[in-house]
């Protein structure tokens, strides 16, 4: 049943990536660099909502998988133990937390502030006087 299982999951995650891939348009009219890296930036602009997309469902997945697992240790504790629920709770908030964190750690890089500009209200400019 879990290689099943597995072998769905795998299934889906490479139907939907081929189906993020899919080239919008025809390699014929690629001329230089320029055209390609532009053509490149186009196809490939999905990929983090994708992956977002991905953390949600496998977070949401792993968190109800977890009740789950601790409702079957109240009902058995002998036959399901206390940290497989945990375990899968905790993974699945972290798989829900990714995005929010990739994206905070995003803006404190570039230095955006709550969809601001750079050098916007809660930035700190620093200019050294010799």
């Amino acid at each position: 049943m879990i290689k099943y299982v597995q072998s769905k999951y795998a299934m889906m995650l490479a139907t939907g990536s081929a189906l993020i891939l899919v080239p919008t348009k025809g390699h014929a009219g690629v001329n230089d660099l320029e055209s390609l890296t532009q053509q490149v930036g186009t196809q490939t602009g999905n990929i983090p909502t994708f992956i977002n997309i991905i953390c949600y469902i496998f977070g949401v997945a792993l968190v109800a998988l977890g009740i789950v697992k601790l409702k079957q240790h109240i009902e058995q504790p002998a036959q399901a133990p206390l940290k497989d629920g945990i375990a899968r709770i905790a993974f699945g908030a972290l798989l829900l937390a990714l995005p929010f964190v990739l994206q905070l750690a995003l803006n404190t890089m570039t230095g955006q502030t709550g969809g601001g500009t750079a050098g916007g209200p809660g930035t700190i400019n620093f200019t050294p006087s010799f």
